[in-house]
C-alpha cells in the first residue's frame, strides 16, 4: 500500500473554516478491487449479500474497505493532534448531488497524519467517475471534492490475468450497460486464421450450463450469425447419441408445447429447410412414459393435415396430404351425353405406364356407382361408359347410345415413380 500511495500522492491544500487537508491519499488499487465486489453486491440482490466484512486490519478475500490517508492541519497550516470525527462521502460528480455512500469515523491524528478506512459495502462503485468529500466535525464539507483517479492497469484486469474465487450465489464479474443500443460485453478473436474463439463458456457440473443467455422483455436471448453463405450461424455438438440441441419451452406449465422451431418471424416468405447428408429421423415417445406422441403437420389455421402416432397409425385431416397416394389429376364430375365422347386434359407428362386411372359414374337416382363401366353391347344396342386414348396430356371418355346410368363421370389418375 505504501508503494501505491507514493505513486498516487497528490499535493493539494483545501481551505476550510478552521482546518485544512494536506495530501489526501487514496490508494486506488484498493478502490478498484472494491469496484468488482461492490458492483456484484449492489446489483445482484440475492440471498447471502448481507454478510458483514471483517475488520480492516484482517480483511477477508472480499474486503470492501477503502483505505484513506492524509494530513490534517489548522487554518494556519499547523498539524493537528488528537481524535476527530470525520465524515467521508463518495460522489458521482465533483459538486452537488447526493452521495453514493457516507461513513463517519473517529480518526486519530498524530502530528497531522492520519490513516483510516471506509466501507464500500452497498455503495454503487460501478466504474463511474468518483469524487471524495471530507467533512471534519461540524465544519462544512471541504471543497473542492477530491477526484479519485484510476491506475493504468489493475492487476486483475491486465492481459493474461486470471480472476479466480469461490462465490456462491453472486457473480464473479457483473457488467451492466444502461445506454440505448449499448453492449454489455464485446469480445473478439482478431486473428484471421486458426481455430480461435471470440468467447468461451464452460461448466464442469452435470447440472451446470456453459453459457446462459436470456431476454427479459420478449426479445432474442441468443443471436448467432455468419457473414458468409458457407458459414454457420450456430453450431451445436453433442457427444455421440447425446442431444446436439435441446429446445425448451413451457410444457411443464400446461400452457403450451415444448421445443418450437420457427423460421424468421421478421420475413413473411422465410422458409424452414432441413438438410441432411443422410437420414432425417423422428423418434416418438423416446422417454417411454406412454404419453400420446404424434408427428403432426398443420396449416396456418392450426388445422391438422397429417398425423403419425407412436404406434405408426397414419391419419389425414385434410386434402393437402393423405395417408395414401393422392391422385395427380381429378376431373371432378363431368357431364357426358349419350352416344358422345369428352376429351379431358390432364397434362401430367411422364410415362403413361406409371398411370393408374379410376373412372366412376354419378346418377341422380342410383348415386355414385360403377354399373356398365367398360361398356356393354347387346347388338344393336350399346350401354355404359369407358375411357380410351390415354396420352401424357389427355384422356377420352365415351358414353354409349343407350346408356341410362352414367350421365356424369369422374376421372382420377394416380402417378407412380
Amino acid at each position: 500500500m505504501g508503494i501505491v500511495a507514493s505513486l498516487l500522492k497528490a499535493e493539494r491544500y483545501i481551505d476550510m473554516n478552521t482546518k485544512r487537508l494536506f495530501a489526501m491519499l487514496l490508494p486506488v488499487l484498493g478502490v478498484l478491487l472494491v469496484v468488482a465486489v461492490g458492483l456484484a453486491l449492489a446489483q445482484e440482490g440475492s440471498p447471502g449479500d448481507d454478510r458483514q466484512p471483517l475488520s480492516p486490519e484482517a480483511p477477508d478475500a472480499h474486503s470492501s474497505f477503502i483505505p484513506i490517508q492524509g494530513r490534517l492541519t489548522d487554518a494556519a497550516g499547523n498539524p493537528l493532534d488528537g481524535d476527530y470525527d470525520v465524515t467521508f462521502s463518495l460522489y458521482g460528480q465533483d459538486s452537488g448531488g447526493d452521495p453514493l455512500c457516507t461513513q463517519s469515523n473517529s480518526v486519530g491524528v498524530d502530528n497531522g497524519l492520519f490513516s483510516t478506512y471506509i466501507s464500500g459495502l452497498g455503495c454503487s462503485i460501478d466504474g463511474r467517475v468518483l469524487y471524495l468529500g471530507v467533512q471534519v466535525g461540524d465544519d462544512p464539507e471541504m471543497t473542492p471534492r477530491l477526484f479519485v483517479d484510476n491506475v493504468p492497469y489493475a492487476w486483475t484486469l491486465r492481459p493474461g490475468a486470471v480472476i479466480s474465487d469461490s462465490m456462491a450465489g453472486i457473480p464473479l464479474l457483473h457488467i451492466e450497460n444502461w445506454g440505448d443500443e449499448g453492449r454489455g460485453l464485446r469480445s473478439y478473436a482478431m486473428a484471421e486464421t486458426g481455430a480461435n474463439y471470440g468467447m468461451v463458456g464452460a461448466s464442469r457440473s452435470p447440472e451446470g450450463i456453459g453459457g446462459y443467455f436470456y431476454n427479459n422483455n420478449g426479445g432474442i436471448g441468443l443471436y448467432g450469425a455468419s457473414s458468409t453463405a458457407s458459414g454457420v450461424g450456430v453450431l451445436a455438438k453433442g457427444l455421440d447419441s447425446g442431444a446436439d440441441l435441446v429446445l425448451g419451452g413451457n410444457a411443464d406449465t400446461g400452457a403450451g408445447d415444448d421445443g418450437i422451431l420457427a423460421s424468421d418471424p421478421d420475413y413473411a416468405s422465410s422458409d424452414l429447410v432441413l438438410k441432411s447428408n443422410d437420414t432425417i429421423r423422428l423418434d416418438l415417445d423416446t422417454d417411454g412414459d406412454g404419453e400420446d406422441a404424434d408427428f403432426e403437420i398443420r396449416d396456418s389455421a392450426d388445422t391438422l393435415l397429417f398425423n403419425v402416432d407412436e404406434s405408426g397409425a397414419v391419419t389425414s385431416g385434410g386434402a393437402g396430404i393423405a395417408a395414401f397416394p393422392r391422385p395427380a389429376y381429378d376431373s371432378g364430375l363431368v357431364s357426358v351425353t349419350t352416344g358422345s365422347t369428352v376429351d379431358l386434359l390432364h397434362n401430367l407428362g411422364g410415362n403413361i405406364d406409371n398411370y393408374f386411372v379410376d373412372l366412376t359414374c354419378q346418377h341422380a337416382v342410383y348415386g355414385r356407382h360403377t354399373w356398365g363401366l367398360g361398356g356393354d353391347s347387346n347388338s344393336p344396342e350399346t350401354y355404359g361408359v369407358y375411357w380410351l386414348d390415354l396420352t401424357t396430356s389427355e384422356i377420352t371418355v365415351r358414353r354409349e347410345s343407350q346408356d341410362g346410368e352414367c350421365p356424369q363421370v369422374r376421372v382420377r389418375i394416380w402417378m407412380y415413380p
